[in-house]
């Protein structure tokens, strides 16, 4: 549970509008080591309910001074994680994984932007939570003083967050498709000197 607001402190004007932000998120989650840890399993399940509580609110005049009526919007998904490790001589491993993200957006970036009439809180696409699918897979190298490693992850979202700079150093928040792909080699080598690396 949180409860949140921001007042501008010459003025005392409320910028963000008192937030009442509640999450639960219980799951469960399980592991099995096969053939003699050769092989290990992960699976698991969350299941996230969010609720945000906005009374109505005016925002400032740099957002057209409007009216804004509040709402108690409320969230709800079930997420899915699972992976693979493969290890078939000591260290050296492959894995595979995937996890469903969530997370909600600044909300207080959202609330204080809102510059047309006629927005209602409770129905405010904007504020709706991130959900990101998320992909990894690698190769682990770990024999005698060579620490290597090799991953390749691609993570999307059809409802992502981008912050965007005003030409007054504000930055808003806009709700679009986001994607992001990247690939991470890391080479150590540890050295009879000690401490060297």
């Amino acid at each position: 549970w949180d409860k949140t607001q921001q007042r501008l402190i010459a003025t005392d004007r409320v910028w963000v509008p008192p937030t009442e932000f509640r999450s639960y998120a219980p799951f469960g989650q399980i592991n099995l080591a096969l053939f003699d840890k050769v092989v290990r399993l992960a699976g698991g399940i969350r299941y996230e309910d969010v609720q945000i509580k906005i009374d109505d609110y005016t925002t400032l005049a740099s957002a057209n001074h409007v009216q804004v009526t509040g709402g108690s919007p409320q969230f709800s998904d079930t997420l899915l994680n699972g992976g693979v490790i493969i290890e078939p001589v000591p260290g050296l491993r492959a894995y595979a994984s995937y996890a469903e993200g969530y997370t909600v957006p600044d909300v207080g970036r959202i609330t204080r932007a809102v510059n047309r009439p006629g927005v209602n809180i409770g129905s405010f696409l904007d504020i709706r939570p991130i959900v990101s699918n998320n992909r990894e897979i690698g190769v682990e190298v770990k024999r005698g003083p060579l620490d290597a490693t090799a991953t390749y992850f691609w993570s999307s979202s059809k409802n992502g967050k981008l912050l965007v700079a005003r030409p007054d150093g504000i930055f808003d928040v806009q709700r679009q498709k986001v994607s992001i792909k990247g690939l991470e080699l890391n080479l150590g080598v540890r050295l009879p000197i000690d401490g060297l690396r």
